[in-house]
């Protein structure tokens, strides 16, 4: 039998890194920083009964543009925002040709979101200063972009993120924050984040399923909603949060559905 040789520079020299996972308190300090930022308020889904389909306050009457990059074949969402609300949709995603369907209120660009400007890839203030949106405060993010998200939330200030009234991100490899590095991203992001929003919704994708380490459940691709907190005032509250909500509905319909663990939201 082979033998493997687990020296960590070994390793390296085969292109393969290891390192060892961080303490399960961080972790869990990490959990509770998100469950005491997540406010249970009244939530509408918008978009499908599947994937394309998110939930938040009903605020829409006061949006007038969604930026929503990464397209692909799914473009429910920014249907729903247009013909309910009249909310125009400028949509990004180097990976297709044209939305997967044809609307009015929708301005295309055959481009990638990330953290520099350059070839295919613009960055999200490069975007809203293009087509002339940077003096507007009540614009909308829906951004699923397969995990560059973080390239995104690393090189944007709040400058430019409170320039949204909400935002729905969907965060990948979240299961990662066990290894230091990642850790120390996802914290730094989600803390840039909640200085200016609250959590007021979380979706398990289950397309990936859930990943546990030392008795800590983390799934490893979720649906964030985020609403500015000076507009918490304006949504119905509620005593309580239960999830999932019943507006929920799994992503991939052939696979069996996720929930949010219990630590991540009970109090």
């Amino acid at each position: 039998m082979k033998t493997i040789n687990l020296n960590p520079h070994e390793l390296f020299s085969k292109g393969l890194m290891i390192s060892k996972s961080i303490p399960a308190i961080h972790i869990i300090e990490f959990i509770n920083f998100i469950k005491k930022n997540f406010e249970p308020v009244e939530l509408i889904r918008i978009g499908g009964n599947s994937d394309g389909g998110y939930l938040f306050p009903n605020i829409f009457e006061d949006i007038k543009f969604c930026f929503s990059p990464g397209v692909s074949r799914i473009a429910s969402f920014e249907e729903q925002l247009s013909n309910d609300f009249k909310i125009k949709s400028f949509l990004a995603d180097a990976n297709v040709d044209s939305p997967p369907i044809k609307n009015i209120n929708f301005n295309f660009k055959k481009k990638f979101l990330g953290a520099r400007t350059f070839g295919q890839y613009f960055t999200l203030s490069d975007w809203i200063e293009q087509v002339g949106k940077n003096n507007e405060t009540n614009l909308f993010l829906q951004m699923d972009i397969e995990g560059s998200e973080l390239d995104v939330l690393i090189k944007e200030d709040m400058n430019t993120l409170r320039k949204f009234v909400g935002m729905i991100i969907e965060f990948h490899w979240i299961h990662k924050i066990f290894e230091n590095f990642t850790y120390k991203m996802f914290n730094a992001i989600f803390s840039k984040i909640l200085e200016e929003f609250c959590i007021v919704h979380i979706h398990p994708n289950n397309c990936c399923g859930l990943a546990t380490y030392e008795n800590i459940t983390i799934p490893r691709v979720a649906e964030f909603s985020f609403l500015r907190r000076d507009r918490l005032n304006s949504v119905k509250r509620l005593n309580e949060l239960s999830l999932p909500n019943k507006l929920d509905f799994p992503n991939v319909l052939k696979n069996e559905d996720i929930f949010l663990p219990e630590i991540w939201w009970k109090k």
